[in-house]
């Protein structure tokens, strides 16, 4: 028979699961929308990595302040945002970059990206520890 542990470990898998069909859904149509090419510069994957790290922050600091139910941390933090930012898309986007001759944009990339997604964070945090 199975524990309630056994049952939230399940649950929280669950949680995540539906959580991640939002934030790929939603980066699906921001690619979709924005589109990319190889060669050309990243801004779908720039854009949600800098808004995901944005968003994490304020949920985060939310989260300190205010009770929250158990699974809204899997849910939104893991699954939804976990989901949307990517750093695997990062790294092919400016390996491809570099591969169709345009090094400086990808070395430009590379820097801009977690730079921008660190101020976002620390942005978002802010905002979200404000009362």
């Amino acid at each position: 028979m199975a524990t309630t542990s056994q049952h939230r470990r399940g649950a929280r898998a669950l949680v995540v699961a539906a959580g991640g069909l939002v934030g790929s859904a939603a980066r699906v149509a921001t690619g979709v929308t924005l589109g990319w090419e190889p060669g050309t510069w990243p801004t779908a994957t720039l854009l949600v990595n800098v808004a995901g790290a944005a968003l994490l922050g304020w949920f985060l600091a939310r989260l300190g302040r205010s009770p929250a139910p158990w699974w809204s941390l899997d849910f939104w933090a893991i699954g939804v945002l976990g989901s949307l930012t990517t750093f695997s898309a990062l790294s092919i986007e400016t390996v491809t970059l570099f591969e169709a001759g345009r090094a400086a944009a990808a070395a430009g990339y590379a820097v801009l990206s977690p730079v921008a997604g660190l101020l976002a964070a620390a942005a978002g945090t802010a905002l979200g520890a404000r009362r």
